[in-house]
């Protein structure tokens, strides 16, 4: 006896499939003995049993060596099982992957034996709604039944994501990169198992198959000022009105008009209406926005730069408007700022004002255009250029006066952007020094220089009134302390077409 060889060298086999071994013996010559005694073991105890024939049934996964062993001399064979099981015509039931998959094959199902194995899958599909640990690669991958067999797979309730609903469970099958659920599986959250059944096998998954989205609000500011960031949220409700948290992803579809960030940052970009974006559980919902920005103008001569406030403010009689702040460069060299108020009477010309929410400081503007706007004193170019600089230095200019009889009114202006376009107008008027008397002069230049963008303002009984009694006595306005910008609240979304 020189030698014993082991066939086949390797195999590989699932629990309840056999297969058998041979050895061939031979001397030192090469021939081939026989009639000797061989004594088979298994290197390794635990994954399969042998006869005494070299019969191989392999019990659980693993791996070891067939060893054929006679009169001294030993060979072996390499035995690797995977996890699943060995199933035939008449049925039978496979338990893998340590008790968390089933399967059950009705007989019938099958026309010859087939050895089932059950891996881990690689690298499944990303996917909110897939539960972790539970996609398996059934296989031979591709395998079709006769009769449908029942799949059920096990989860861990100690690894589920925050807020999983378990009775909501259901097994999926991977098809086209992505998870499409089994009709008719069940969930058993008492044996944290999932059950379906399926004609044929590929990679299946636990995945959470949410009740569907009836209405969404969207949250945040729905007059927005180019060249600011904007945050929104939304809130998406079931159709019995319940609340639930789903991952948005976030987008607008005019994309020129502005930038939205992954966080539901908005960065408008251009005026006009934005429409915003939020994908939920594969649908698109959409809300809009409406951007604002400086405006610039030219007319008799003049330049100005135009910007509506942020906030709209109601006169006692409840007429709304948004002011406007206007900086301009008139005909005749003068550099003029005012704020207009078409549809109020001011009280006096004392205002107050703030650079991004800081301290109030107080002042007395000029009343003109039959009390309706209020321009800045100066009293020289140099003076209004400098106060417009101070304002393009900030990101919000906060502004306020008390109306004709009335309370006081506060508003905001947001003003990025300022500092890109001061410099045509600083070019139009170069000059510095005193422009006029600050009293009747620079009234009437501010009279006409805003009745060139903005026409007469009609005189009203309030005006009238106004005139003869004079300017109210007061301390200067109170700013709000702080303004809220467009309209911060709920927006109903429409679901896209």
């Amino acid at each position: 006896m020189a030698t014993v060889t082991v066939s086949p060298p390797n195999a590989t086999l699932v629990p309840q499939q056999s297969t058998g071994f041979t050895a061939t013996l031979k001397d030192a010559q090469g021939n081939t003995l026989t009639g000797r005694a061989v004594t088979w073991t298994l290197q390794t105890a635990g994954v399969a049993i042998v006869d005494a024939t070299g019969v191989v049934t392999a019990t659980a996964p693993g791996a070891t060596n067939v060893v054929a062993t006679s009169e001294g001399r030993s060979g072996t064979a390499a035995l690797t099982v995977l996890d699943g099981g060995f199933v035939g015509p008449a049925g039978g039931q496979v338990v893998a992957a340590s008790g968390d998959v089933t399967l059950v094959v009705p007989a019938g199902a099958l026309a010859a034996g087939l050895a089932i194995t059950v891996t881990p899958a690689v690298n499944p599909p990303a996917n909110p709604a897939l539960i972790p640990g539970t996609a398996y690669d059934l296989g031979p991958n591709g395998t079709q039944f006769a009769q449908p067999v029942t799949v059920r797979i096990r989860y861990n309730p100690a690894a589920l994501p925050a807020g999983a609903d378990p009775s909501q469970f259901r097994i999926a099958r991977l098809t086209g990169g992505g998870w499409t659920p089994i009709p008719g599986s069940t969930a058993n959250p008492a044996t944290s198992t999932v059950t379906a059944q399926t004609t044929g096998f590929s990679v299946y998954a636990i995945v959470e198959v949410l009740p569907p989205v009836a209405s969404v609000t969207l949250n945040g500011t729905f007059r927005v000022k180019v060249g600011d960031d904007y945050i929104y949220t939304a809130t998406a409700r079931l159709a019995d009105g319940t609340i639930v948290v789903r991952p948005i992803t976030w987008g607008i579809l005019e994309t020129a008009k502005g930038i939205m960030t992954p966080g539901g940052v908005l960065t408008p970009l251009a005026t006009g209406t934005i429409t915003i974006l939020a994908i939920i559980d594969g649908v698109t919902w959409q809300g809009s926005a409406t951007a604002y920005d400086w405006d610039f103008l030219s007319a008799g001569g003049s330049l100005f730069l135009t910007l509506p406030a942020d906030n709209q403010i109601s006169n006692k009689f409840g007429t709304s408007e948004y002011p406007e702040l206007v900086i301009a460069c008139s005909s005749t060299g003068s550099f003029l700022l005012w704020v207009d108020t078409e549809h109020f009477v001011t009280a006096n010309g004392l205002v107050a004002y703030s650079f991004d929410g800081g301290t109030p400081l107080a002042a007395t503007w000029i009343e003109f255009d039959l009390f309706s706007a209020l321009g800045h004193p100066g009293p020289t170019n140099l003076a209004t250029k400098n106060f417009a600089l101070a304002i393009a230095g900030s990101r919000r200019f906060g502004f306020a006066f008390t109306e004709f009889q009335g309370t006081a009114k506060a508003m905001a202006f947001r003003v990025t952007g300022l500092p890109g376009l001061l410099g045509p107008l600083f070019t139009a008027c170069p000059g510095s020094a005193l422009r006029m008397d600050p009293g009747p002069d620079l009234r009437g230049e501010l009279e006409r220089v805003r009745a060139a963008i903005r026409g007469t303002t009609a005189e009203t009984p309030s005006r009238r009134t106004r005139a003869v009694l004079g300017p109210e006595s007061g301390a200067e306005p109170l700013m709000a302390p702080a303004i809220q910008s467009g309209g911060v609240a709920g927006q109903a979304m429409r679901r896209a077409p």
